[in-house]
């Protein structure tokens, strides 16, 4: 029971940042980056949340050094 409760959390998890991921892409990337995900790119990313989450915070916080540089 334990094991299902955790797989559904990591589920929910995964989903929430996944929607919330896809619309970022959409609004904030130029043509012709941002263009609706596939359903192949959704399962990938709820699949593997955790390692997107991080590349997305590093990258973020990478981006901000830079500009706070200039």
């Amino acid at each position: 029971m334990i094991l299902i409760k955790n797989l559904g959390l990591y589920i929910l998890c995964g989903t929430i940042w996944t929607a919330w991921f896809e619309m970022y892409t959409i609004k904030e990337l130029p043509p012709p980056y941002n263009q609706d995900w596939t359903n192949r790119e959704r399962i990938y990313h709820i699949t593997t949340w955790p390692v997107s989450l991080v590349v997305f915070i590093y990258s973020f916080i990478k981006e901000v050094m830079k500009q706070n540089k200039k």
